[in-house]
């Protein structure tokens, strides 16, 4: 994922060890980064998101970060990092 550009991420989770898949559950957030260059996003974002975390451009120019480890009950504490980012973020569901 990190050195590609797929359609598609499927994220399968094993029912029968629920607990340790779920930490590898994934959430994805778009970002409007308002014409921003991507390098422009990235320095801004860097300090903001972890090493596991892949920030990437999509075709039609949209920023999408996906988040590992991240599960829905996340969500909360992650947006809040990016209160004083000046991006609308949106998370893909």
């Amino acid at each position: 994922v990190k050195n590609e550009n797929p359609d598609v991420i499927i994220n399968i989770v094993d029912a029968t060890n629920l607990s340790r898949s779920l930490f590898f559950t994934t959430q994805l957030l778009e970002l409007d980064t308002k014409g921003k260059s991507y390098k422009e996003v990235d320095t801004i974002l860097s300090p903001k998101i972890r090493a596991n975390d892949i920030l990437g451009a999509t075709e039609n120019g949209k920023t999408r970060l996906l988040l590992s480890g991240a599960a829905e009950k996340d969500l909360p504490i992650i947006l809040s990092r990016f209160g004083n980012v000046d991006f609308d973020i949106s998370v893909i569901q």
